[in-house]
């Protein structure tokens, strides 16, 4: 199924019968990161599944996004299917959607599963600030003409690289947003997983969410930051249980 966000295809679709269960991927991924995830749901529960805007069947924008207008395609999916109640199970890029979304629609999430969630900034050390000056210094120059543009190439990571300029800024407006502020602002009842040996997102963040949302625990699994697909058989008797 499809709806519109301004102007902009959003692909969604819904598998199964019973409470809804709504599933929001990681950067990259689209509705299919959850298949062996939701079939199995899909036996008790109204599985939603999104694809966010510039991934899997859904268009691509054609300006920059904010985090905001991510949380306000999930929503007018919720609204199209008259769900005024929610339950959600995420990850990474997911989570951090979630996060917010919780944030700002206090009424709308009953309870949530957040796998590896982005959304709060690690701890950098001088390493990291040192290679922020380099490429700043390498960009001037290369605006003035003095050294050619290869370095960019191999600059940021490989998310950040394989994208389009609009998406490009997209990406930069999502992973600069800190969200450590409306952290408190949360009263959804919320799991936090974190898979073991996760160098994406690593124990240190989800130690400080579950700090920032009152009430909120974490278990561990293995598989680093896919664990869920690791432990998929674990990871869907959490969200049977975690959801009755």
């Amino acid at each position: 199924m499809y709806i519109y966000y301004k102007g902009i295809k959003q692909h969604f679709k819904v598998v199964g019968e019973g409470s809804p269960v709504l599933f929001l991927h990681g950067w990259g991924g689209c509705i299919d990161s959850f298949k062996p995830i939701y079939n199995a749901v899909a036996k008790t529960h109204k599985c939603i599944l999104v694809d966010f805007i510039g991934f899997g069947e859904s268009g691509i924008a054609n300006v920059p996004y904010n985090l905001d207008d991510y949380v306000s395609c999930v929503v007018q999916v919720l609204e199209f299917l008259k769900i005024s109640e929610v339950d959600i199970v995420s990850h990474s890029f997911g989570g951090r959607v979630s996060l917010k979304l919780m944030a700002e629609n206090k009424e709308l999430v009953r309870k949530a599963i957040l796998v590896a969630p982005a959304g709060i900034k690690p701890k950098r050390g001088i390493n990291y600030y040192g290679k922020v000056a380099k490429y700043k210094c390498q960009k001037l120059l290369h605006k003035l003409h003095l050294i050619k543009g290869s370095f960019l190439e191999s600059s940021g990571s490989n998310d950040y690289r394989e994208l389009n300029d609009v998406a490009k800024a997209t990406f930069i407006n999502i992973v600069n947003e800190n969200l450590v502020g409306i952290l408190p602002q949360i009263t959804s009842e919320v799991l936090l997983i974190y898979g073991e040996g996760d160098t994406a997102v690593p124990l240190e963040m989800i130690e400080k969410l579950k700090q920032g949302i009152v009430g909120s625990e974490y278990i561990t699994l293995k598989g680093g930051h896919f664990c869920y697909l690791v432990e998929m058989a674990t990871f869907v008797k959490v969200i049977q249980s975690f959801f009755k």
